[in-house]
């Protein structure tokens, strides 16, 4: 699947604004779950984030130079990024949930950072950088 970026040449263009959001690698998600079935500590209710909130313009700044090609950020509307990714030909319903998230994403909603994931396996969560090193 082609992706936003691929489409215009590196330039991500997304309908999130300038809005920050606390990425996390999936290690650290996988990490977590072995814990939790193991129950350790039982019952307990997790919000995983990684260990900064960034924003796309750093996410791209980020991954300049490395295996994802992106090197910029474009915030653009909704209907523009719908449109880009329908004439990619994305399913009109995978599109509406990335609408959906990147309408939550654009509304602060995802900037938050817990410690949830070192309180959990006891090693503080992969940087996006880091997760970027682990591509090349």
């Amino acid at each position: 699947m082609r992706t936003l970026a691929d489409a215009h040449d590196g330039v991500l263009r997304l309908s999130t604004g300038d809005a920050p959001t606390s990425f996390i690698d999936t290690r650290d998600i996988a990490a977590v779950a072995v814990e939790a079935l193991l129950g350790q500590p039982a019952g307990r209710e997790y919000a995983l984030t990684g260990p900064e909130s960034l924003t796309f313009a750093q996410v791209a700044s980020v991954c300049q130079g490395g295996a994802v090609p992106i090197h910029c950020y474009e915030a653009v509307s909704d209907a523009e990024c719908r449109k880009a990714a329908l004439a990619l030909g994305w399913r009109p319903d995978y599109v509406d949930v990335l609408s959906g998230l990147f309408a939550t994403i654009a509304a602060g909603y995802a900037a938050d950072v817990t410690d949830d994931v070192a309180q959990a396996t006891g090693h503080q969560p992969r940087s996006l950088t880091e997760f970027m090193q682990g591509l090349g």
